[in-house]
């Protein structure tokens, strides 16, 4: 399964609406000029995760509706984007190994994380177990029906 991604016209329009030119943008969000907004506008670049939230913020949005499925429950890589982490940033605060972040993101493996896992990523996510184990649950649903319809 593929990785989120920002909604490039979803960002434009609330761009738009929020009155705001992509220097603006740039400026809020901490990169250097319009043009690395535009890309992102155009799918052409992606933001790195830590723009994310304050792209979002910029534009007054919630950061999942500025992600493609914008609308579905969130999964664990919006919980992620959502606090502007990497994969490996997620890792380290946590304080688990970055392969089993990559597995659960992935819906890899069929066992619940322990308490302690789930414990350690919503705290890591500021969010709660549950909502940290529903995300994961959405991830392995959404890709068991993916491998059932191929």
């Amino acid at each position: 399964m593929a990785g989120r991604k920002v909604d490039g016209g979803g960002l434009r329009k609330a761009r738009r609406n929020a009155g705001l030119t992509l220097n603006e943008v740039a400026e809020v969000v901490g990169v250097a000029d319009g043009a690395r907004v535009g890309a992102w506008e155009h799918g052409l670049e992606q933001p790195h995760p830590s723009f994310i939230p304050k792209l979002a913020k910029a534009v007054n949005l919630p950061v999942t509706a500025l992600l493609v499925g914008k609308g579905l429950k969130p999964r664990l890589a919006d919980l992620r984007l959502a606090k502007g982490l990497t994969l490996t940033e997620l890792a380290v605060n946590a304080g688990i190994p970055r392969t089993t972040c990559h597995r659960l993101e992935q819906g890899v493996g069929k066992r619940t994380p322990d308490q302690a896992t789930l414990s350690a990523l919503a705290l890591a996510l500021d969010s709660s177990r549950d909502a940290v184990l529903t995300a994961i649950l959405r991830v392995r649903a959404d890709r068991g029906a993916n491998l059932t319809s191929n």
